[in-house]
């Protein structure tokens, strides 16, 4: 299966999930990674391929609280960056993301799944998981309304 195909497969079995529950996703990969590469295990990282795995809400199982922090560390350190990137009209990958919501959460995480790869080249198990944050996020309202309630969050 190609990285691309493993990605899709990935964002349909994440879009599965509560928002919560990709929180502690996101943060148990981080976690799988930072142990690996603490570990020496630099020539096969589970976060370097998209992890598509049968996600079953007892795997997520562990301290949930360290885990939930850990994800939302990471996220608000990159929160604004990948605003501007999705809700500015400036950017040049604006009208890919606007485009893709036509085509629902699926399409909206596929595209940015792209996207975030080549504006922060971060691992493909990471990438998926926000990728598929972020699009549920559209799932819930139109492109326009969701930026604004997304500014608002970052200047709170």
């Amino acid at each position: 299966m190609s990285i691309n195909q493993e990605m899709e497969q990935s964002v349909k079995d994440l879009l599965k999930l509560t928002d919560s529950d990709l929180e502690l996703e996101l943060g148990r990969r981080l976690k799988i990674n930072e142990a690996e590469v603490d570990a020496g295990v630099t020539d096969s990282l589970s976060a370097a391929s998209a992890m598509s795995i049968d996600i079953d809400s007892a795997e997520l199982a562990g301290p949930i609280d360290f885990l939930r922090n850990a994800a939302r560390a990471f996220l608000n350190r990159f929160n604004q960056q990948m605003f501007s990137l999705i809700c500015n009209p400036e950017d040049p990958d604006f009208e890919k993301v606007k485009g893709a919501i036509a085509g629902g959460a699926e399409k909206v995480a596929i595209v940015l799944t792209g996207i975030l790869i080549a504006k922060f080249a971060w691992l493909p198990a990471i990438i998926v998981v926000i990728a598929t944050l972020i699009a549920k996020r559209f799932a819930a309202g139109s492109h326009e309304a969701v930026c604004i309630a997304w500014k608002q969050e970052i200047e709170d």
